[in-house]
């Protein structure tokens, strides 16, 4: 049996109650191919959220000739006016999600940020409030008339 250590990015078996770096065998596709064909490549590539995910469907490529078929298979599809593929970054150890997965669950109300409430505008007091001059007239005639109040 076959287990995947994602930290490591590599398969492992266990014998004689130690682990041991052991891939499993190839798809029967993959057995005489150099690169992964598109038809296999770009769900496999869509449907992950990181260059690990990849990594553990193709196990016998590096992340480089990953990330290299990736452009290849992007810049393919720009030339007949597709979409490329989605940007996919190796996740770090102590990264329990990746920032897509993360709003994901934000979007879905599973998760909400912890963001302190920011102050409602101030209200504007009676000294900072601006009244219209009510000494101010215009009179029939357009004249302006001015009184005073004290």
């Amino acid at each position: 049996m076959f287990y995947w250590f994602s930290k490591e990015r590599c398969w492992k078996t266990k014998q004689d109650e130690q682990w041991i770096i052991r891939n499993p065998p190839r798809p029967e596709w993959a057995q005489e191919l150099e690169d992964i064909p598109a038809k296999y490549f770009i769900p496999v590539w869509v449907q992950a959220s990181s260059l690990n995910e990849i990594q553990k469907s193709f196990f016998w490529k590096s992340l480089e000739e990953l990330q290299g078929q990736a452009l290849e298979i992007s810049q393919w599809l720009q030339e007949r006016e597709y979409k490329s593929l989605p940007e996919r970054t190796v996740r770090s150890d102590d990264e329990i999600l990746n920032p897509q997965e993360l709003q994901e669950l934000e979007d879905s109300g599973w998760i909400q940020k912890d963001v302190e409430e920011t102050p409602s505008p101030k209200q504007p007091s009676d000294r900072d409030s601006y009244l219209p001059p009510q000494h101010i007239q215009i009179t029939e005639g357009g004249n302006l008339r001015f009184s005073a109040r004290h």
